[in-house]
């Protein structure tokens, strides 16, 4: 059994990882269950597959990570007493029903 680790530069996700003998033909990879718990919380990610008895290619892709929010970055809170939509927009006072924001809080106008 070879066991291989991959680590994707920040900002990318492993895409594919794809193993072939010297005939092009591909052979069954599989993610170990110990591979998986230890790289919970890592990008690194782990595969296995059985050696043949010829050379193999290990071909391994990644695409960028396109899933979430990595990181915020805040500059601290607000306490100005201004008010906001929830897109962010700046009004003077809510004259209409509906949820703002002032001072980092929410807030619901009835």
């Amino acid at each position: 059994m070879v066991t291989a680790t991959v680590i994707p530069v920040e900002g990318y996700v492993l895409e594919t990882f794809t193993v072939t003998d010297a005939n092009g033909a591909e052979i069954p990879v599989t993610a170990p269950a110990a591979a998986r718990a230890a790289a919970e919380g890592t990008t690194a990610v782990t595969r296995s597959f059985t050696m043949p008895a010829t050379d193999v290619t290990i071909t391994v892709t990644f695409i960028e990570d396109t899933t979430g929010i990595q990181q915020v970055k805040t500059e601290g809170l607000r306490e100005d007493g201004k008010w906001y939509t929830l897109s962010g927009t700046p009004v003077e006072k809510p004259t209409q029903r509906g949820v703002y924001i002032q001072n980092g809080k929410k807030i619901l106008i009835k």
